[in-house]
């Protein structure tokens, strides 16, 4: 009688796992990969028309979904400085001539009112926004003035450290002023930067500069004039500088010894597992010498995460990240959060079916997550201080330790600068970093505006590093500057200035 209910037990299982499957099965070959974001992805013709009307729909449903969904849309610019200049941009659209306008015009409008924010992850573009024709030069500003360093001209090669006066008859000082209103920082050397890596980009699409260009320049004392071709491949000096790997691990000979470096160049993308394995060995390598050197320029930034990783063999103390941290919630910051954790999801290969019911634990971050939805619309929560605690190391490092930063040094990289300054891990040397100290992070509002096509991020948090300067970017112990001839020299004097601290 027993041996019977058991049989009968194991057929009822059986039969009920069998269901559980086809059901799985099916719902499963029903289920949609969530997009990754709510616009359709379409390639824009920049020379596109769009109608007044609906130029207008666009700046109006732009300009909202600043005022409601940033965290932080007035640190830099008041409410109503910022409702003037969506006024003074509808006046332009209004005013323009014909019924309709380019779709590359009304892109830039809304870029200018996007800078407003001077925050450098409020971003507006258009998804096909590489230039077709390049300027075959690569451009510095230093003093408001643009010089050559980078040449890959054929036609008409020009001298490192020429000066470009005019483009096409506009004097350069008015281009760059032109310019400056569309990019979104309250730095000048970002700004001036940006300008500079994106100049190729304005020349395209601003002006409208595509097949060749007049110069006017002035070549050791000497003035000219003179046309020069476009190209129609991306220049050498502008890719070389893309080909470095995303962290490497090396050692500079410095008075018969051998100092270890850290060379973090990016952090997005990255296997963490495979990272954690390889900091792990080069700590338990390295770990007894006197210095440590942590080049974190021309970090982009991404997840801290790793920067922190590494942080944690330098101490095994708590440490402050933030000063405060503000969350808003908004309806298009609640649709991409959901989004997000419905990929989440997907990618554990839960049915769609199920995605409703309460199983946010099954995902990594599931509780910081429903905590964020619980949240009204147009709310703003600040954390106050935050902090990380280190993970324990076998093989901490306690020498000294040398960070390595620069204008380039970015985000999630900025944090960690800003982290290793803050709790006194070692010397930073080099230059300002990218960004302020407060500035927008957690890029997951990311939408298209419904009659152009026109694509934009915005964050939906904002870090405050420093509440008693928040405004600089995150500024080293030892400041390295470059004259324009030490920049196009490629002398590398943030390294240089390490080894010369080390050897004294």
């Amino acid at each position: 009688m027993i041996l019977k209910r058991i049989v009968n037990f194991v057929k009822i299982l059986g039969l009920l796992s069998f269901g559980i499957m086809i059901f799985y099965l099916i719902s499963w070959s029903c289920t949609v990969s969530p997009a990754k974001s709510a616009y359709r992805y379409h390639k824009i013709d920049p020379n596109s028309l769009i109608s007044k009307e609906k130029a207008l729909k666009d700046l109006q449903n732009y300009y909202h979904a600043i005022r409601t969904a940033h965290p932080q849309p007035y640190r830099y610019t008041s409410d109503t400085e910022f409702r003037i200049a969506k006024d003074s941009l509808a006046k332009i659209i209004n005013t323009h001539s014909g019924d309709s306008l380019k779709k590359v015009e009304l892109y830039f409008l809304l870029r200018s009112l996007a800078a407003k924010t001077k925050d450098s992850h409020t971003i507006i573009f258009m998804v096909e926004n590489e230039p077709i024709s390049y300027f075959p030069y690569g451009v510095k500003i230093f003093n408001n003035r643009l010089y050559v360093v980078g040449n890959d001209s054929t036609s008409r090669p020009l001298p490192i450290g020429s000066e470009i006066l005019s483009i096409n008859d506009i004097a350069c000082d008015k281009i760059l002023s032109t310019l400056s209103n569309f990019e979104s920082t309250a730095l000048e050397h970002t700004k001036n930067n940006k300008i500079a890596k994106n100049f190729s980009f304005y020349l395209y699409y601003y002006y409208q500069i595509k097949d060749s260009v007049k110069l006017e320049v002035k070549s050791n004392g000497v003035k000219s004039n003179f046309k020069v071709n476009l190209m129609d491949r991306n220049p050498d000096f502008q890719t070389k500088n893309r080909i470095k790997p995303k962290y490497q691990f090396y050692q500079l000979g410095v008075n018969g010894d051998s100092i270890p470096v850290i060379d973090l160049n990016d952090f997005s993308d990255i296997d963490m597992d495979r990272f954690k394995k390889e900091v792990d060995l080069f700590f338990e390598s390295h770990y007894s010498k006197d210095y440590l050197i942590i080049d974190l320029r021309d970090n982009g930034g991404g997840s801290e995460k790793y920067g922190r990783y590494v942080l944690g063999y330098l101490t095994n103390k708590r440490m402050k990240t933030y000063e405060n941290y503000i969350w808003k919630m908004s309806e298009v910051a609640r649709w991409q959060i959901n989004q997000k954790k419905n990929r989440s999801f997907y990618n554990m290969k839960v049915p769609s079916v199920l995605w409703k019911f309460p199983i946010h634990k099954l995902h990594e971050y599931g509780n910081y997550i429903e905590d964020k939805l619980s949240m009204n619309n147009g709310e703003l929560r600040n954390s106050g201080p935050s902090y990380f605690d280190p993970q324990k190391v076998s093989y901490p490092f306690r020498g000294g330790v040398l960070m390595l930063i620069n204008h380039e040094t970015a985000s999630a990289a900025q944090d960690v600068a800003a982290i290793f300054k803050r709790n006194q891990l070692g010397v930073l040397i080099g230059s300002e970093t990218k960004n302020s100290m407060s500035f927008g992070g957690n890029i997951w509002v990311d939408l298209e505006l419904e009659n152009s096509g026109i694509r934009y991020y915005m964050p939906m948090t904002y870090g405050v590093i420093d509440l008693s300067d928040s405004i600089s970017g995150v500024r080293p112990d030892i400041n390295v500057h470059y004259s324009f001839k030490e920049y196009s020299g490629n002398i590398d004097k943030e390294m240089k200035k390490a080894i010369e601290l080390i050897e004294n």
